[in-house]
């Protein structure tokens, strides 16, 4: 798998702006400044992660380069991080049709918001939930293995 960094992410067009080498990605890491690791399979993306003080987001992309999900998560502590938002997406003919949201209170509410894009409506379902599996830990430089697994036990 390649990788390469970049200061800037342009999601809509998957493309990295701003490249830059990896001693300046790590000085970025160490100054807690954005920064984003893109990681291709056979020159098509399949993951992108943006790495902040203020979190992370983790995209996966499917065959055709498009969203599959978003994971964000916000710091808690210097050595973790809480998974507080899912988003699954849906697409047909190169468009996303549908998105999921699972948004993830610290006080143990999951809000599931269910977007139809192409009719234009939203339905919105509360519960409670055990967030016992939504922690993880903040990844060290070039250690992201751990948050490019796409996790069936959060749906």
């Amino acid at each position: 798998m390649e990788q390469i960094y970049c200061c800037l992410w342009q999601d809509a067009k998957r493309k990295a702006q701003q490249v830059i080498t990896p001693e300046r990605a790590e000085a970025l890491h160490r100054q807690g400044e954005p920064y984003t690791v893109v990681f291709y399979v056979q020159n098509r993306v399949r993951y992108a992660v943006t790495v902040s003080k203020n979190g992370v987001t983790v995209r996966f992309y499917d065959a055709e380069q498009m969203p599959e999900c978003y994971y964000d998560y916000q710091p808690a502590d210097a050595d973790r991080m809480f998974l507080r938002k899912i988003t699954y997406f849906t697409c047909e003919e190169g468009r996303v049709i549908r998105k999921v949201i699972h948004s993830y209170n610290p006080r143990g509410i999951l809000t599931v918001s269910d977007c139809d894009l192409v009719v234009g409506t939203q339905k919105d379902t509360e519960q409670p939930i055990n967030l016992s599996r939504n922690w993880e830990r903040y990844p060290e430089f070039e250690d992201y293995d751990h948050l490019l697994v796409q996790r069936s036990d959060m749906l």
